[in-house]
């Protein structure tokens, strides 16, 4: 599958070239879940976009009553990573004072550290686009696909890398949106996106909305 949907991506960006190509950057804000149990966590994160298309021909287009299919699209999304923290204790070697405070003896001490996991994702999306015309230049959009998700999560104890696991799996993948022509070939674009993934024990869906603009060319 992971070929299908790297093949589908090359093929869309070489049609474009010779179509009705675009190309376009979001960035926002979104929420990844991570599991919080016993600790403190961070769920925002940052969601970059980067995306290209292509449009079909009058011909190819497929009507759907008010909507239309009239093009492909792919994408690459990168969110930085979601945190966990909480405090393990545990049991160190070292110097305390003895009973009456004058000498230092040694003794194994109770100590919180710090354990720590990061969680980010990153995808490549191919999806139809699906328009609903709203007015001159201005459009609905819907593009419900696939994505081929890598979930990463690293973990630290006290500062120090312990592990890392890393997951690609295929994912169902929609985004819907408004876009708005500003000039010939250029347009504005927000959009709400949705894709799972899944690491370790770790399960959930990213969710964003982003805003960027797009080039026809």
């Amino acid at each position: 599958m992971k070929n299908i949907v790297l093949f589908g991506a090359m093929a869309i960006l070489s049609t474009a070239v010779n179509a009705g190509g675009y190309a376009g950057v979001s960035m926002g804000r979104g929420k990844l879940p991570i599991d919080c149990a016993g600790g403190s966590c961070k769920d925002s994160v940052n969601v970059f976009k980067l995306y290209a298309g292509t449009r079909f021909s009058a011909p190819q287009q497929i009507d759907l009553g008010i909507a239309t299919i009239d093009g492909l699209e792919v994408s690459y999304m990168k969110s930085q990573g979601a945190t966990r923290t909480v405090s393990e204790p545990t049991k160190i070697k070292g110097l305390v004072l003895d009973e009456f405070g004058s000498d230092l003896i040694p003794a194994v001490i109770d100590v919180n550290v710090p354990f720590r996991q990061k969680l980010s994702v990153d995808a490549l999306t191919i999806a139809p686009v699906i328009r609903v015309p709203l007015a001159a230049g201005m459009a609905v959009f819907a593009k419900p696909g696939v994505a081929l998700v890598t979930a990463t999560l690293d973990s630290e104890w006290d500062g120090r890398s312990q592990r890392s696991d890393s997951a690609t799996k295929v994912k169902p993948y929609l985004a819907v949106g408004l876009e708005y022509e500003v000039y010939k070939g250029v347009a504005l674009q927000g959009a709400f996106d949705w894709m799972g993934y899944k690491v370790s024990k770790q399960s959930g869906a990213l969710r964003s909305f982003s805003l960027g603009a797009q080039v026809a060319f």
